[in-house]
Protein backbone atom coordinates (compact mmCIF):
# COMPACT_ATOMS: atom_id res chain seq x y z
CA UNK A 1 0.00 0.00 0.00
CA UNK A 2 1.28 3.43 -0.75
CA UNK A 3 1.89 6.39 1.65
CA UNK A 4 -2.06 7.40 1.53
CA UNK A 5 -4.66 6.07 4.15
CA UNK A 6 -6.75 3.58 2.27
CA UNK A 7 -10.45 4.95 1.38
CA UNK A 8 -13.38 2.57 2.81
CA UNK A 9 -16.02 1.73 -0.12
CA UNK A 10 -19.03 3.88 0.85
CA UNK A 11 -22.27 2.58 -1.43
CA UNK A 12 -25.20 4.64 -1.09
CA UNK A 13 -28.43 5.71 -2.90
CA UNK A 14 -28.16 8.93 -4.31
CA UNK A 15 -31.05 9.24 -7.02
CA UNK A 16 -33.06 12.50 -6.58
CA UNK A 17 -29.49 14.60 -5.80
CA UNK A 18 -28.38 17.50 -6.91
CA UNK A 19 -25.18 16.88 -8.83
CA UNK A 20 -23.21 20.04 -10.50
CA UNK A 21 -20.74 18.93 -12.69
CA UNK A 22 -17.83 22.06 -14.12
CA UNK A 23 -16.89 21.33 -16.78
CA UNK A 24 -17.99 19.93 -20.55
CA UNK A 25 -15.18 17.59 -21.82
CA UNK A 26 -14.31 13.80 -21.66
CA UNK A 27 -13.81 13.07 -18.07
CA UNK A 28 -16.73 14.94 -17.05
CA UNK A 29 -18.63 12.71 -20.08
CA UNK A 30 -17.71 9.71 -18.23
CA UNK A 31 -18.23 10.71 -14.99
CA UNK A 32 -21.73 11.72 -16.20
CA UNK A 33 -22.16 8.77 -17.38
CA UNK A 34 -21.56 6.90 -14.70
CA UNK A 35 -24.13 8.72 -12.32
CA UNK A 36 -26.89 9.07 -14.97
CA UNK A 37 -27.54 5.54 -14.15
CA UNK A 38 -27.93 6.09 -10.20
CA UNK A 39 -30.95 8.66 -10.63
CA UNK A 40 -29.61 12.48 -9.51
CA UNK A 41 -30.42 15.84 -11.10
CA UNK A 42 -27.27 16.92 -12.89
CA UNK A 43 -26.49 19.79 -14.41
CA UNK A 44 -22.97 20.60 -16.00
CA UNK A 45 -21.92 24.24 -16.27
CA UNK A 46 -19.28 24.78 -19.33
CA UNK A 47 -18.87 27.05 -22.12
CA UNK A 48 -19.23 23.54 -24.60
CA UNK A 49 -20.16 20.05 -24.56
CA UNK A 50 -18.94 16.89 -25.61
CA UNK A 51 -20.84 15.11 -28.20
CA UNK A 52 -22.41 12.32 -25.68
CA UNK A 53 -23.17 15.40 -23.02
CA UNK A 54 -24.72 17.46 -25.76
CA UNK A 55 -26.85 14.49 -26.47
CA UNK A 56 -28.18 13.63 -22.82
CA UNK A 57 -28.51 17.07 -22.70
CA UNK A 58 -30.88 17.46 -26.28
CA UNK A 59 -32.79 14.16 -24.48
CA UNK A 60 -33.13 15.86 -21.22
CA UNK A 61 -31.43 13.47 -19.11
CA UNK A 62 -29.12 16.36 -18.06
CA UNK A 63 -29.34 20.51 -17.72
CA UNK A 64 -27.08 22.52 -19.32
CA UNK A 65 -25.91 26.19 -17.99
CA UNK A 66 -23.45 27.66 -21.06
CA UNK A 67 -21.20 29.48 -19.20
CA UNK A 68 -17.71 29.33 -17.19
CA UNK A 69 -17.18 28.61 -14.04
CA UNK A 70 -17.95 31.86 -11.23
CA UNK A 71 -18.37 31.34 -7.68
CA UNK A 72 -21.50 32.25 -7.25
CA UNK A 73 -22.75 29.86 -9.15
CA UNK A 74 -22.17 27.47 -6.17
CA UNK A 75 -22.97 30.31 -3.53
CA UNK A 76 -26.52 30.39 -5.41
CA UNK A 77 -27.35 26.71 -4.81
CA UNK A 78 -28.73 25.38 -1.16
CA UNK A 79 -29.31 22.34 -2.88
CA UNK A 80 -26.24 20.74 -4.23
CA UNK A 81 -25.36 17.94 -2.88
CA UNK A 82 -22.30 16.75 -5.19
CA UNK A 83 -19.53 18.90 -7.21
CA UNK A 84 -17.38 17.35 -9.93
CA UNK A 85 -14.39 19.45 -10.48
CA UNK A 86 -13.55 18.46 -14.22
CA UNK A 87 -12.67 21.79 -15.82
CA UNK A 88 -9.71 21.75 -17.84
CA UNK A 89 -7.77 24.65 -15.72
CA UNK A 90 -6.29 22.92 -12.28
CA UNK A 91 -6.61 26.25 -10.72
CA UNK A 92 -10.38 26.62 -11.37
CA UNK A 93 -11.27 23.03 -10.03
CA UNK A 94 -8.91 24.14 -6.66
CA UNK A 95 -11.40 27.25 -6.59
CA UNK A 96 -14.21 24.65 -6.73
CA UNK A 97 -12.76 22.53 -4.18
CA UNK A 98 -12.34 25.43 -1.72
CA UNK A 99 -15.58 26.74 -1.74
CA UNK A 100 -17.53 23.44 -1.97
CA UNK A 101 -15.11 22.54 1.49
CA UNK A 102 -15.88 25.83 3.08
CA UNK A 103 -20.01 25.11 1.81
CA UNK A 104 -19.84 21.59 3.32
CA UNK A 105 -20.79 20.23 -0.07
CA UNK A 106 -18.76 16.82 -1.40
CA UNK A 107 -16.63 17.10 -3.85
CA UNK A 108 -14.18 15.59 -6.45
CA UNK A 109 -11.44 17.48 -8.07
CA UNK A 110 -11.09 15.43 -11.56
CA UNK A 111 -7.07 17.27 -11.45
CA UNK A 112 -5.72 16.96 -7.93
CA UNK A 113 -6.44 13.55 -5.78
CA UNK A 114 -5.70 15.64 -2.43
CA UNK A 115 -8.59 17.92 -3.36
CA UNK A 116 -11.16 15.25 -3.32
CA UNK A 117 -13.77 14.06 -0.53
CA UNK A 118 -14.43 11.00 -2.41
CA UNK A 119 -12.90 9.12 -5.63
CA UNK A 120 -14.54 8.78 -8.23
CA UNK A 121 -14.35 5.08 -8.98
CA UNK A 122 -14.62 2.32 -12.36
CA UNK A 123 -17.94 1.13 -11.66
CA UNK A 124 -19.12 -2.57 -13.02
CA UNK A 125 -22.92 -3.05 -12.85
CA UNK A 126 -24.95 -5.97 -13.50
CA UNK A 127 -28.58 -5.17 -12.19
CA UNK A 128 -28.28 -4.97 -8.37
CA UNK A 129 -24.60 -6.36 -8.52
CA UNK A 130 -22.22 -3.12 -8.14
CA UNK A 131 -18.64 -3.13 -7.71
CA UNK A 132 -16.46 -0.02 -7.65
CA UNK A 133 -12.55 -0.06 -8.50
CA UNK A 134 -10.37 2.49 -7.42
CA UNK A 135 -6.62 3.13 -6.58
CA UNK A 136 -7.03 6.01 -5.03
CA UNK A 137 -6.29 7.92 -7.90
CA UNK A 138 -2.64 6.58 -8.20
CA UNK A 139 -2.86 3.89 -11.16
CA UNK A 140 -6.24 4.57 -13.73
CA UNK A 141 -4.84 1.99 -16.23
CA UNK A 142 -4.69 -0.48 -13.61
CA UNK A 143 -8.72 0.29 -12.55
CA UNK A 144 -9.57 0.46 -16.15
CA UNK A 145 -7.61 -3.10 -16.76
CA UNK A 146 -9.43 -4.78 -13.47
CA UNK A 147 -12.84 -3.35 -14.25
CA UNK A 148 -12.33 -4.51 -18.07
CA UNK A 149 -11.57 -7.83 -16.15
CA UNK A 150 -14.43 -7.83 -13.52
CA UNK A 151 -16.84 -7.02 -16.43
CA UNK A 152 -16.43 -10.16 -18.52
CA UNK A 153 -16.11 -12.09 -15.22
CA UNK A 154 -19.73 -10.86 -14.31
CA UNK A 155 -20.42 -11.19 -17.86
CA UNK A 156 -19.67 -15.07 -17.68
CA UNK A 157 -21.74 -15.61 -14.76
CA UNK A 158 -24.67 -14.42 -16.41
CA UNK A 159 -24.27 -17.35 -19.27
CA UNK A 160 -24.28 -19.92 -16.20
Amino acid sequence: MSGTTAKFPYFRDISGWQVLVFGGGHIAERRVRTLLAFGPSICVVSPSLSPSLTGWWRAGEIAWEQARYAPEQLSDREEIQMVLAATDDPAVNTAIFQICRERGIRVNNASNQEECDFFFPAVVRDGDLILGVTSGGSDHGRVRRVAAALRKLVKKEELR
